[in-house]
C-alpha cells in the first residue's frame, strides 16, 4: 500500500489492523499525527478560498514557490490550488478535521511488521522531519528516503525523485 498525507495515515493504520494482509507498505508526508493550524482549519470550515491557498502555500517548499516544475511554463502552485478548489464543499474540511484530530500514529506505527519506505521532504512544514523520524524509529526495518529541497508535496514538487525511490525500495 502507499499513501500520501492523509492517505499515509489512513494506509498506516491499515497496516496495523491487517498485517496478514499487506507485505510493504509506502508512507510519504507521514508524521505520527498530522496537526492542523486553526487559522486553515476555520478557513476550510467556511469554505473560504483562503483555505486553498494556505493548503497549497504551506504544503509546497520554497523552491516550488518561485518555480521548479519540471514542465515549463507550469505554474505548480496555481495548478495545485485549482485542484482544491474544484473539490465540494465541506470537503477539505472533513479531511483537515480528520487529519487533526486522529491520534493513532505511535500506536500504528508499532503495530507494522512489513517492509516500510518513508518518504519526507527535508522541507516539509505539514509533516515536519523531527515529526516523520518518530514514525521511522517505530517501524522495525523501516528505510526513510529524504528528498532536498522538497516539501510536503513531493509527488508533484520531486516526481522522479519519488518514483525512483519508491522502484528502488519495491523491484
Amino acid at each position: 500500500l502507499v499513501g500520501h498525507s492523509m492517505g499515509a495515515l489512513v494506509v498506516l493504520q491499515a497496516a496495523a489492523l491487517l498485517p496478514e494482509k499487506i507485505d510493504h507498505l509506502a508512507l510519504l508526508g507521514v508524521a505520527d499525527a498530522i496537526e492542523v493550524h486553526p487559522e486553515l482549519l476555520a478557513a476550510a470550515k467556511a469554505d473560504d478560498p483562503l483555505a486553498f491557498d494556505l493548503v497549497t502555500s504551506w504544503g509546497h517548499g520554497p523552491a516550488a514557490h518561485v518555480g521548479r516544475n519540471t514542465v515549463p511554463g507550469i505554474w505548480m502552485l496555481g495548478g495545485a490550488r485549482q485542484l482544491l478548489a474544484r473539490g465540494r464543499p465541506g470537503v477539505l474540511y472533513c479531511d483537515l478535521k480528520a487529519c487533526d484530530e486522529w491520534t493513532g500514529g505511535i500506536e500504528a506505527a508499532k503495530a507494522v511488521r512489513c517492509p516500510t519506505l518513508i518518504i519526507s521532504g527535508d522541507e516539509d512544514v505539514m509533516t515536519p522531519p523531527k515529526r516523520t523520524e518518530t514514525v521511522v524509529n517505530l517501524i522495525a526495518g523501516c528505510t526513510q528516503v529524504m528528498i532536498e529541497n522538497c516539501g510536503h508535496m513531493m509527488i508533484a514538487e520531486a516526481p522522479d525523485a519519488t518514483l525512483d525511490a519508491l522502484v528502488a525500495a519495491f523491484h
